[in-house]
This record gives C-alpha cells, structure tokens and sequence, in this order.
C-alpha cells in the first residue's frame, strides 16, 4: 500500500510538473509575432539566428540538466528522436513564415485547433481514445477555423498561404506531441536542440551578411531564439511527457489570445472582424472542452 500512494504522488507531482511546463511554454511561445514584428530584418536571416540562438538555449540547459548524478548530455535518440526532430525543424521555418505573411491572429487561431489535430493520431497510433465532447468540440473549433480562412481569401494570396503554412505547422506539432507521449524516455529536448541547428544550418546560406545587422538586432534576435524558441521548444517537449496528449496540446493553445494582444499594444495590429469570429469560435470550443475533462475527473 505505501508502494502504491509512493507511485500515484509520484504520477500527480510529475503531472503537476507537465501542467506547469507546457503553461509556461505557451506564454513563451506567445512572443512569436511580437519578435517576428520588432525585428526588421529578412526571413531568411531572422530564422538562422534565432534558429542558432535557440539551439545554444537549449544546449546550455542540457549542459546544466547533465550536471545531476546519472544524467548524461548526450544519448542515443532512436527512430522517434529524430522524427521529432524533422517535424520541429520544419515546424519553425513554417510558424515564422506564417507571420511573416499574414496576421499573428490568424496564426494562432488556426494553432488553437492543435488538441483536435493530436486526438484522432493519439487514438489511431496508440489508443488514447478521444471523449465525444472532444470530437464534437474538434468539429466546432475546424469550423472556427474555415471562418477564419475564409476571412483571409479577401486580403491578397499571401495571407492565404499563411494560413496555409500556419495549418500544416500546427499538424507537424500535432505528430510531435503524439510521439513525445508515445515515447517519453526518448530525450526529447535533445531533439528539440538539434532541430534548433539544423533550422539555422539551412536557412544560413540564404541569410544577409551579419554586417547589415546592428547591435539592437542583434539583442532581439537573441531573446528570440531564447525566450521563444529555446525556452519555449523545450518546457513543451519536457512537459508534454507527463500529461495526456489532448491536454499538452489543450495548454499549449493559451497562446491564442495573448499573442496578437502583444501585436495589438505594440504595433496596433488589430485583428480582422473574421478572424475575431473565427477565434471566438475556437476558444469556445476549447473551453468547451476543458470543463468537461474537468467535470469527467471530479464524476
């Protein structure tokens, strides 16, 4: 019996601990359209350095982490590791050139349909079966997403194909998600730190001479790559281990309406009437169906 409360305190302190990071994690993300506008400087050269300084981030926290008795810096990955890996290289390059082309509202209304992406691959893959409040709620956020898209077709093809890449992001955080629950003794912030890398290494030889950019360039791209990437990329890929897919994803989405508030005070972007719609749809059915997990484990 004592073995038992010892294994279910553990399992509620580690939930507890995945609840915290993930949280975290979304308020860090939230700061992606605020850099992506304060920053005056090309696509290319932009996500090459903040790729660069979002790796050396992480790397310097795995070197800290490694420092506690049987950790180690550096273990082999397998298969899903470097999975993990692709998907967030191509998920960086993809979120920035989202905003990049149209608005920081649109990006993240389309990201807060994420836990309905991560449902369906959970339940196929592994069996973490969705509720029917899920699947309805899934449903009900899609179409909030359509309006919002369908707001985006009256503003030039740009912003279509923003939300275009916005949409196929969020998918490549939907896989990773499922397989950092799937496989949760992968070290996945090792693959997060290697993506960080490999985004930088391809977006370099494309990038403009580091001499055309000054001193305060130099500072926002590294917060950039620390706060949003480095310390956001890794809280997520550390948390998400210790909760249940659907909920990872669920937390990660409280970016949503406090992104395009930093865009909003700042560079007074305000949203469009659609995407306002749209995003109101999204949230309710968030909401939705976070109070009714919550009812469910309370029954």
């Amino acid at each position: 019996m004592p073995d038992a409360a010892l294994t279910a305190g553990e399992a509620r302190s580690r939930h507890r601990l995945g609840l915290a990071m993930v949280t975290a994690s979304a308020i860090f993300w939230s700061s992606g359209g605020f850099f992506t506008r304060l920053i005056p400087l090309d696509l290319w050269t932009m996500l090459a350095w903040r790729g660069l300084f979002g790796g050396l981030s992480i790397l310097l926290f795995m070197a800290w982490d490694a420092r506690a008795p049987g950790r180690r810096l550096w273990r082999p990955m397998g298969w899903p590791g470097l999975i993990v890996m692709l998907l967030n290289t191509g998920g960086m390059l993809l979120f920035i050139g989202s905003l990049r082309l149209t608005a920081v509202a649109d990006v993240t209304v389309i990201y807060a349909i994420l836990p309905f992406l991560t449902a369906p691959i959970a339940w196929l893959w592994f069996k973490e079966r969705p509720t029917r409040r899920t699947m309805l709620a899934g449903l009900l956020a899609l179409g909030g997403v359509v309006i919002t898209v369908g707001g985006a077709l009256g503003h030039g093809g740009s912003s279509l194909l923003g939300c275009f890449l916005a949409f196929v992001m969020t998918t490549t955080m939907a896989l990773t998600t499922s397989i950092t629950r799937r496989y949760p003794g992968v070290p996945m912030i090792q693959a997060a730190c290697l993506a960080c890398f490999a985004g930088s290494a391809i977006c370099f030889p494309m990038a403009g001479p580091a001499s055309g950019i000054t001193a305060l360039d130099f500072v926002n791209l590294a917060l950039f790559g620390i706060l949003n990437m480095g310390l956001g990329l890794a809280l997520y890929v550390m948390g998400a281990k210790h909760i249940p897919a659907v909920e990872a994803a669920l937390l990660s989405i409280l970016e949503t309406p406090v992104a395009p508030l930093w865009v909003w005070i700042f560079f007074a972007e305000v949203p469009r009437g659609a995407t306002l719609l749209g995003g109101a749809v999204v949230l309710f059915a968030v909401l939705w169906q976070v109070l009714g997990s919550r009812q469910h484990r309370s029954a």
